[in-house]
């Protein structure tokens, strides 16, 4: 069939283009199983394109051309990843490596969806990919509520068997990262904020950006260092004075320092507790936790 153009897009014409391309697709369903977030399944009646229809309809909007199938297909194939993927994070009982790998799929997802909110919005909520209680939503509230609970049971452990950033506060991983994005905003903008957690994910593997202590440094010398005397026991008045922001920076460095150093591993078989090769470690974190 020859593609049907229009150069000037009614509403009208809108809703019959996507009613065609349902017409053309076939809808199945897809079951969210019952795990320690939901105690029963949650079932959802979702558009599966047909892809044997190619560039069935093709809308001219001003400059833009848009392949509705071609888009929908897309759409519904990122979204079989991310429900596959999902099903794989609920059968490794929410390993956060496989949380990962989902939160990135579900992030292409949503880039889709943004960069063509025509033809996507209506079949977006007509079908339920994610309406008030959608499959996309209900993925994203599970994964959430898990790595809250995951994030505040192991905190503590890993700030004191932890790297480095594992031993800052939530407070001050924010402020480092208000302060990167303020001095790059290039490359630091999109980084979402949350959990210190994920903020030192995203900043480490993503972005190669090692929160040690000569960046908290860095850092400290272009902020007001008072709000984080406290986190490293530093007293603002000493004999009665304020003593200078210029002191305080660097008594603030020199606990940054020390810090690290006491945060470094070695491979070396010793009886201090931070000398335990990195396995041992996490199976411990993991025990505690």
């Amino acid at each position: 069939m020859e593609p049907v153009v229009s150069s000037n897009i009614s509403e009208g014409e809108i809703s019959r283009v996507l009613l065609d391309t349902v017409a053309y697709s076939h809808t199945t369903n897809i079951t969210l199983k019952p795990d320690v977030y939901a105690y029963y399944p949650y079932v959802y009646n979702i558009l599966r394109p047909n892809s044997n229809i190619v560039r069935h309809y093709i809308l001219v909007n001003q400059q833009n051309s848009v392949d509705v199938n071609n888009i929908v297909s897309t759409y519904h194939d990122t979204f079989m990843e991310c429900y596959n993927k999902f099903t794989l994070v609920q059968d490794n009982n929410y390993d956060i490596d496989y949380i990962r790998d989902l939160e990135s799929s579900l992030n292409e997802l949503d880039n889709i969806y943004n960069e063509n909110i025509f033809p996507l919005n209506w079949i977006y909520w007509t079908y339920r990919y994610n309406n008030e209680s959608g499959a996309i939503g209900e993925m994203k509230k599970r994964i959430q509520k898990h790595k809250k609970r995951y994030f505040l049971q192991t905190r503590k452990v890993k700030a004191i068997l932890g790297d480095f950033c594992d031993s800052l506060s939530p407070k001050i991983i924010h402020s480092i990262l208000t302060w990167l994005k303020k001095n790059n905003p290039d490359k630091y903008s999109n980084v979402k904020r949350g959990a210190k957690e994920e903020i030192i994910h995203t900043l480490t593997s993503k972005l190669d950006t090692k929160i040690n202590a000569k960046l908290c440094c860095e850092f400290i010398e272009q902020v007001n260092p008072v709000p984080f005397l406290k986190e490293f026991d530093i007293k603002l008045y000493q004999n009665g004075k304020r003593q200078k922001n210029a002191i305080l920076r660097e008594k603030l460095k020199q606990k940054f320092y020390n810090r690290e150093t006491n945060y470094i591993k070695n491979v070396y078989i010793t009886p201090e507790l931070r000398g335990l090769p990195d396995n041992v470690e996490q199976n411990i974190i993991s025990y505690l936790a």
